[in-house]
């Protein structure tokens, strides 16, 4: 049987971790290892987030999140890569990691198609509940930044979240 490897595609606040939840699957994040720098340090979110820009510190950041989707392609088990992945060129870039190290995959890219003023509010509600912020300015440059999936990306499957 092989092993299914879904990309999430889609700004911050689109839905990408409440689509993994109700799947049921196993994800690897980098905002999972920001939370779990805060946990370990007495931090919320943002506070991690801050800090960890502080230190300097998203290059270890990275090198564990390519390590954990390593990790994960060798368990054979279905998984999903949390993450904006906002462009063609971090797209692919998952794409090539995941094919070098796994003969038997299928990669579904899962693209949110959501609108700004939707993620607005849902980033609103979020930040009063949990006090995970992200300033409204990176979320507009995320949605000017942001390139559709396309076919020659070298995914198998796209599915459209809307």
């Amino acid at each position: 049987m092989k092993q299914t490897v879904y990309i999430t595609s889609g700004v911050s606040g689109s839905g990408k971790s409440t689509y993994i939840k109700n799947h049921k699957l196993d994800s690897v994040s980098t905002d999972e290892l920001v939370e779990d720098y805060g946990r370990e340090h007495g931090f919320n979110y943002t506070q991690a987030f801050e800090e960890i820009q502080k230190k300097k510190l998203f290059g270890t950041i990275n090198s564990i999140f390519y390590d954990n989707i390593i990790d994960n392609l060798n368990t054979g088990k279905d998984f999903v890569i949390d993450r904006t992945s906002l462009n063609a060129f971090t797209r692919k870039s998952l794409i090539d990691l995941i094919k070098s190290n796994s003969t038997d995959t299928d990669i579904v890219v899962v693209y949110f198609d959501i609108s700004k003023d939707v993620v607005l509010k849902r980033l609103a509600d979020r930040e009063a509940k949990t006090g995970k912020g992200i300033p409204e300015d990176v979320i507009e440059k995320q949605f000017e930044n942001f390139e559709e999936p396309t076919n020659d990306e070298g995914y198998d499957r796209l599915e459209v979240v809307q």
